[in-house]
């Protein structure tokens, strides 16, 4: 009895070992990371803090996002597969997201996954019509959704970094970057 006993406690504790070694490889794995991949991304531009908090200075979330994004709030984008960090590189996204704030635009860059946490490094950034509406618990009663008529008319950057007033499909159509709402002397397009 004390025999099979002590081979009982034995092979416990060999599975218990096993299982142990296999988390810790699984967290290992989990802790590397995959393997950026280059994606396009559809959302709704926020910054962090409001968003988190549901907490904005002044009734106009679209001015109060953009004031943040300017100031150096973290910036993410609300999609249909959860709230991503955005940066741009190290030069930090803040210039060229400020005109998107709170408002849906397409990304294009490598996406990360670590620990839990999407971060995209953006490569180019356009205004988009909405496809979905996200919808935040803090502002359930009171989601933005832009109406595709105003989102028409807006500021487009060319390539050579010169800037016209034009409409989105327009600026679609000369490969530039589109700022909906805004008009050139609102945007840098350095």
């Amino acid at each position: 009895m004390g025999n099979s006993r002590s081979i009982r406690n034995t092979v416990i504790a060999g599975v218990v070992g096993v299982m142990f070694v296999s988390a810790l490889c699984a967290a290992g794995d989990r802790d590397k990371g995959l393997s950026p991949r280059d994606v396009t991304l559809t959302g709704k531009i926020v910054d962090l803090q409001s968003f988190m908090s549901g907490k904005f200075t002044s009734s106009d979330k679209v001015k109060c996002t953009r004031e943040c994004i300017r100031a150096g709030v973290p910036i993410a984008i609300e999609t249909e597969m959860g709230l991503i960090v955005v940066g741009e590189g190290t030069k930090g996204s803040a210039r060229t997201l400020a005109p998107f704030a709170f408002q849906y635009a397409e990304l294009k860059g490598k996406l990360y996954d670590k620990h839990g946490l999407r971060y995209i490094d953006i490569t180019s950034a356009k205004a988009v019509k909405p496809k979905f509406d996200p919808v935040s618990e803090q502002d359930e009663e009171d989601v933005l959704t832009p109406d595709p008529e105003e989102m028409i008319s807006g500021a487009c950057c060319m390539s050579d970094q010169t800037c016209i007033d034009t409409d989105m499909d327009d600026c679609s159509n000369r490969a530039g970057a589109f700022y909906s709402g805004l008009n050139c002397e609102d945007v840098d397009c350095e």
